[in-house]
């Protein structure tokens, strides 16, 4: 039953989102749904969640077109080749400077908070800064797919590349391939304030369902962010 209280929500959202801002569709629905979710027992961060809506997409013409029309709460931009199964890595927006350049102008513009998803890289991280990006996220995938024994240096260039980020104002995410086996030491970077998972969850959540799997998520994370330093 509350699944699908939870669907009928997230259409109506779809719906509005189709010809209202943001900013207003949340005003008409948020008196009307936090009674509901507490009625049901959800947790209140967990529906402030379904509330927000980052489009992840590439700095095409066309993908520009459709964020600004659609006006999602944030757009990441993200490395995108037809023929990749994942991201394969970061953004490079040191080469493709003009393009993105264009794309976060043009996002800016229509009121939409842009983050850059981009390698753990100073150049990577000022040039983000300077191209007027609010968050950057690190890619996580190369620290991910190493052996655990390895991972050390990985780990300390996102760290290095976090407090770069968070130095020159900008906001600062991580995310690409974390689980709840790796996410723990880069939820303890300090500058860190978002982590973007989905397919570990998902693929958790096949064996033990959704609530547990994103129950034991938040407590992988926990362990990271209790363990930062005071």
């Amino acid at each position: 039953m509350m699944m699908m209280v939870v669907i009928i929500m997230q259409l109506i959202l779809i719906v509005m989102g189709m010809f209202m801002e943001p900013l207003s569709i949340m005003m008409l629905t948020v008196p009307i749904y936090f009674p509901v979710i507490k009625a049901f027992g959800m947790n209140e961060i967990w529906f402030a969640a379904i509330m927000l809506l980052n489009m992840e997409m590439a700095a095409t013409r066309d993908m520009i077109d459709i964020a600004c029309r659609v006006r999602p709460d944030v757009v990441t931009l993200v490395p995108e080749r037809r023929e990749e199964r994942t991201t394969e890595g970061g953004l490079d927006v040191v080469t493709h400077r003009d393009v993105v350049g264009v794309a976060v102008s043009r996002l800016r513009d229509a009121g939409i908070k842009v983050s850059l998803f981009i390698d753990p890289d100073a150049r990577q991280v000022a040039v983000s800064r300077e191209l007027g990006a609010a968050q950057i996220e690190l890619h996580t995938g190369d620290y991910c797919d190493a052996a655990p024994g390895l991972r050390a240096p990985l780990l300390d260039a996102l760290a290095r590349a976090a407090r770069e980020g968070h130095a020159l104002g900008l906001e600062v995410a991580a995310g690409h391939g974390l689980t709840r086996a790796n996410v723990a030491p880069v939820a303890q970077i300090d500058e860190i304030v978002e982590l973007n998972i989905g397919h570990a969850v998902i693929a958790d959540a096949i064996f033990s369902g959704l609530d547990r799997a994103v129950a034991s998520m938040r407590e992988a994370i926990s362990r990271g962010v209790a363990a930062r330093a005071r």
